[in-house]
């Protein structure tokens, strides 16, 4: 069963008559259906956007037991998370809690377990690396041998003929460093002549070590994924579930992982899961950093991923800016430049130029860092017209970002969306403008994220003002509400079309509340 319903939610077919029909034959028969299997099917039904709360409640309370979640495997933890992170609203929320909080206890534990073995591992290391005296006890080696600390030679190597022995005068640091798995098991008070005996305490030896090994891999936290952490953490953190020991924990799991392991979803998921907490890791950070300028240049990157780069990337500028001391003084204020500058339209050829430097220094030489660490622009309008000449003068081509108000004022005299009006948001960037192609959340993110690093960009605000011309109908109270503490924080005279629709509204609703008002006290 759960073979044929992730096919279907594989190729993304949603036919709700359909999954209604199997949901029902899976409540049927809830109590046949494994649990790695149920897993399975409850993700293909939140990866389709399909809820169907009978199935998800039943599957709630077979689910929400402490012997099944903590012989859960890595994957089925993190599918399970994810489950009930997007159906939060919808089901009990006790039991998603009691979920949640034994799989949190759990890596937890696991997590102290390895702690402690690890500092078991180090006080033995210490132990073997003590300089110790061999002069009363002789200690054998691989090859059968005695190794005697010779004090009265002052040669490092001698040769006995009468009793075959080689006799050595290393320095003792030496000496303890190349024995030190053997000194970890073999006693002070061995017999060197019982050859039994040595073999036997070698072979435990290796057996220890090997057990000391497989132990490690062990550990249910070590095996997880770069996926599976980086979804975990994220998921957890959007509804306020880690806490600062979790972070520590997947921090110190995210940087155990090689570094060829994180993708772009991976670092997608870091940045927004450590910007909402607020979390600092100078480590984390330094990956953040490299990972984020190497996919904010490529065009293969959504919409969506550029606005919650964007939008997590001022979250660490700020914090880096406000920090008093310099430890994590990183360098988010050059990502926040080059993601701005690809913001008003520059392709990547443009950005990745030799010349990028002196183009940077024209676009940002009105920009001043004051002491309240934050950044401040002037007249960024002309500056940017300026540095259009400096690119035409390339033989590089550029996209032409001039604001055509002419069609514009021909789009919006339609108050219907039309298909002009079709939205990209899951589609790469390639060479298209990212302001004309978001929707009018993602319009509105953008006017935060600029209102929380105090930046005022007349290119940038003129674009997002058409689209939202063209969006007024779409557009939904919180937006407005940013739309409207944009303008007036920066003192910008709101735009006449906006400012005459929202009066409209405003005065139709009042209206429409004023006749009711009237047919009340008619009936009355």
């Amino acid at each position: 069963m759960y073979s044929v319903i992730h096919s279907y939610a594989s190729v993304n077919y949603k036919d709700k008559i359909l999954f209604n029909i199997l949901s029902n034959y899976i409540c049927t028969n809830i109590n046949y259906i494994n649990v790695k299997a149920l897993i399975i099917i409850l993700n293909s039904y939140v990866n389709i956007e399909i809820l169907n709360i009978k199935l998800f409640s039943i599957s709630l309370n077979k689910l929400a037991k402490k012997d099944v979640l903590r012989n859960l495997s890595n994957q089925c933890t993190s599918n399970i998370i994810t489950i009930f992170t997007k159906t939060y609203h919808y089901l009990d929320k006790i039991k998603i809690n009691f979920i949640f909080n034994t799989i949190i206890q759990r890596i937890k534990q696991e997590y102290n377990e390895y702690n402690k073995c690890q500092v078991y591992v180090k006080e033995n290391v210490s132990y073997n690396n003590k300089s110790v005296s061999f002069s009363t006890t002789p200690l054998i080696n691989k090859k059968n041998k005695i190794i005697i600390n010779n004090n009265n030679n002052n040669n490092n190597y001698n040769y006995n003929n009468n009793n075959n022995y080689y006799y050595y005068n290393f320095p003792e640091n030496i000496i303890s460093h190349n024995h030190s798995t053997y000194l970890k098991y073999i006693p002070r008070n061995i017999n060197s002549t019982s050859k039994k005996k040595h073999k036997y305490n070698k072979n435990e030896t290796d057996e220890r070590d090997r057990n000391e090994v497989v132990n490690q891999n062990k550990f249910f936290i070590l095996n997880f994924l770069t996926k599976h952490i980086t979804n975990i953490l994220n998921n957890l953190s959007k509804l306020n579930m880690a806490d600062t020991k979790l972070y520590e924990i997947f921090s110190f799991l995210i940087l155990k992982k090689k570094k060829n392991d994180i993708n772009k979803l991976d670092i997608l998921n870091i940045t927004s899961s450590y910007s909402r907490a607020s979390y600092r890791n100078e480590n984390i950070y330094d990956l953040i950093i490299e990972y984020s300028k190497q996919y904010i240049v490529q065009n293969d990157l959504k919409y969506v991923e550029f606005i919650n780069l964007f939008t997590s990337i001022s979250t660490f500028y700020i914090l880096e800016k406000n920090e008093p001391s310099n430890i994590y003084k990183t360098k988010f204020e050059e990502i926040i430049k080059c993601m701005i500058q690809r913001l008003k339209g520059e392709d990547e050829k443009s950005i990745n130029k030799n010349k990028r430097k002196d183009i940077d220094g024209k676009i940002y030489d009105k920009v001043n860092i004051k002491k309240d660490n934050v950044i401040r622009t002037h007249n960024l309008n002309e500056t940017y017209k300026n540095i259009l000449n400096t690119y035409e003068e390339s033989p590089d081509k550029h996209i032409n970002n001039n604001i055509y108000e002419e069609c514009v004022e021909k789009n919006i005299k339609d108050l219907h969306v039309n298909d002009s009006c079709y939205c990209y948001n899951y589609d790469n960037i390639r060479n298209k403008n990212i302001l004309d192609n978001l929707n009018i959340n993602h319009l509105a993110y953008i006017l935060s994220t600029l209102c929380k690093l105090n930046i005022h960009d007349d290119y940038i605000y003129n674009k997002c003002v058409i689209n939202i011309r063209k969006k007024i109908f779409k557009i939904n109270s919180k937006c407005l509400s940013i739309y409207l503490l944009y303008i007036s924080k920066f003192n910008i005279i709101q735009d006449t079309y906006i400012k005459n629709v929202i009066a409209s509204c405003y005065k139709l609703e009042y209206e429409k509340k004023k006749k009711k008002k009237k047919k009340k006290k008619l009936q009355i």
